[in-house]
């Protein structure tokens, strides 16, 4: 009986550690050499800060991973790097709640709570805001001043963005979930197979990336 409850406790001692084991290596270890090319992009400098309405029709553009759209979007005084909590959701928008401007160049706000619009389904935006976000969730976002509506536009066209709020950036991915000390998104260019992935990074890396892409 002894025998058996000890061969037992033991089985399954080993299957704890074998669960841990694979739980704790959640986080992509991204090879410094990509992390030296995304750093070292150009920005893109030589257009305007001015607010502009996306391509209303959608259309083919280079996309940029996260980190890329970071890298280069770095100088320009009107892209924002924020972390912030969802507290609701409109249409193909989110309400947001300030927590930490990262780039340290965000518009002081009253109240620090404003709206984040996406795609709509018929623009060169990339992230969906309709969809995969609850409430209080904890994401790092991109962004840009939204526009209002031109008077010459189509009347049918949905278009619900108002000068104050602000917008996600076309042909880039502009939004990444943090979850615990866990950035979670398309953070890095498509893998040599071609492919772009979702990854998971820890907390830590994420910000010793942005540090050096910023600096």
């Amino acid at each position: 009986m002894n025998i058996k409850i000890i061969k037992a406790t033991t089985n399954c001692f080993l299957c704890l550690l074998v669960i841990i084991a694979f739980s704790c290596d959640d986080n992509y270890d991204i090879p410094s050499s990509i992390i030296d090319e995304i750093a070292s992009l150009e920005c893109i400098a030589n257009t305007s800060d001015a607010p502009s309405r996306p391509s209303l029709g959608g259309g083919d553009c280079e996309l940029y991973s996260f980190l890329e759209g970071v890298a280069k979007t770095k100088c320009k005084s009107n892209r924002f790097l924020i972390k912030g909590r969802v507290t609701g959701a409109y249409e193909y928008g989110l309400t947001i709640k300030l927590i930490e401007d990262l780039k340290g160049n965000f518009p002081e706000n009253n109240n620090n709570t404003f709206t984040v619009w996406g795609s709509n389904g018929r623009t060169d935006r990339v992230d969906r805001l309709d969809i995969g976000y609850d409430e209080q969730e904890m994401l790092i976002m991109l962004v840009m001043p939204a526009v209002g509506r031109s008077e010459d536009w189509d009347p049918d066209y949905i278009w619900l963005e108002q000068s104050g709020d602000y917008a996600t950036m076309t042909c880039q991915f502009s939004v990444v979930v943090l979850q615990g000390d866990q950035v979670t998104g398309y953070l890095l260019p498509r893998d040599n197979d071609g492919v772009r992935r979702e990854r998971t990074i820890s907390l830590k890396d994420f910000n010793n990336i942005i540090n050096k892409i910023l600096k």
